[in-house]
């Protein structure tokens, strides 16, 4: 996701917010808290999610001189994304000011943090937005990045909080390569190597029609008994009558 449909995302869900009736709060035991980063204290939870394994475009770095520039990334990993109500007539900065406080005693360090407006290629966003980017390090390598937006919400702010952790996907999927070479090689073809039977067309249609299910339960019936393979050459028979 790049930064305007970050910014767009967030900007939408305030505006649904500011126009509902009431807020209805997620059950926080309905889902695993950060370890590291918290739940704001008092804030409404209106959603969140968590991908085992998924990308985002994540701010990674801030030049300030000769010319400000941000950095971003794909960043692959764990991701938590978590959409705060902030009431109790708190402002936007002070939601801010607590996230960076709290991140700076966790050990994150700042990449940037500032009024959207006045930060490069994050123009799209309701006037006094706020938006931090925080990494925090391990063994000279980025272990996790977060990412916060703030937008004034017309009183009530509301904040985007995107933490990735960086890490290579856990691969469980897997193709038995020994298997299919030795079908092939055997007689140039893997099982469960479908049997497809082509008989004369003079064969009444019920008849035909009959064979034909038969045939088909009878690969169901072969492929569910059989270990999952690639099959490149099904087995074809022609036979004639006369």
């Amino acid at each position: 996701m790049t930064n305007r449909r970050f910014l767009a995302a967030a900007a939408a869900g305030a505006l649904l917010l500011a126009a509902g009736p009431a807020l209805a709060q997620m059950d926080p035991g309905s889902f695993r808290e950060h370890p590291v980063v918290k739940h704001y204290p008092g804030a409404l939870i209106d959603s969140h999610d968590e991908k085992e394994f998924d990308a985002v475009d994540t701010v990674v770095g801030y030049t300030a001189t000769p010319q400000a520039r941000i950095t971003r990334e794909e960043v692959e990993g764990r991701v938590y994304k978590t959409f705060y109500v902030h009431q109790g007539g708190v402002s936007a900065l002070q939601v801010m000011r607590n996230y960076e406080t709290a991140l700076a005693t966790a050990g994150f360090t700042t990449v940037v943090t500032g009024k959207v407006a006045s930060l490069p290629s994050m123009e799209d966003a309701r006037d006094g937005a706020l938006f931090g980017a925080f990494k925090m390090m391990k063994d000279g390598r980025p272990a996790m990045y977060v990412n916060i937006l703030i937008d004034p919400n017309v009183g009530e702010p509301v904040s985007r909080v995107v933490v990735v952790e960086p890490e290579q996907m856990q691969q469980v999927y897997a193709v038995d390569a020994s298997s299919l070479y030795a079908g092939l090689s055997a007689d140039g073809r893997v099982s469960p190597s479908p049997s497809a039977v082509r008989r004369a067309s003079a064969i009444p249609l019920p008849t035909s029609q009959a064979r034909t299910a038969s045939a088909r339960c009878c690969d169901r019936v072969r492929l569910a008994a059989t270990a999952p393979t690639l099959s490149v050459w099904p087995s074809i028979f022609s036979r004639r009558s006369g």
